[in-house]
């Protein structure tokens, strides 16, 4: 198990900007979002190709639930302008 660095604090902030900014129903937090966890993914699997299949199900639910934060922030603002008068 891998033990906390303070190396990791910036990433712990963006991340928690990012969770805010999906809040607050941004397109450029979910989509930086999508990208940040992907790219971190990626390079995950570059670095480590064998994982267990718990570690590949939870990147895949995080992966999902990050590309329904994107759709559902476009949608958020389509619908709010299609009701503007």
């Amino acid at each position: 198990m891998p033990q906390f660095d303070a190396r990791y604090g910036w990433e712990i902030g963006v991340v928690m900007a990012i969770a805010i900014g999906i809040e607050h129903l941004s397109h450029l937090a979910a989509v930086t979002g999508l990208v940040l966890h992907g790219t971190e993914q990626i390079l995950t699997r570059i670095s480590q190709p064998f994982v267990s299949a718990s570690d590949f199900l939870v990147a895949l639910l995080i992966v999902i639930a990050f590309i329904n934060s994107v759709r559902g922030t476009f949608a958020y603002h389509r619908l709010r302008l299609d009701r503007l008068p």
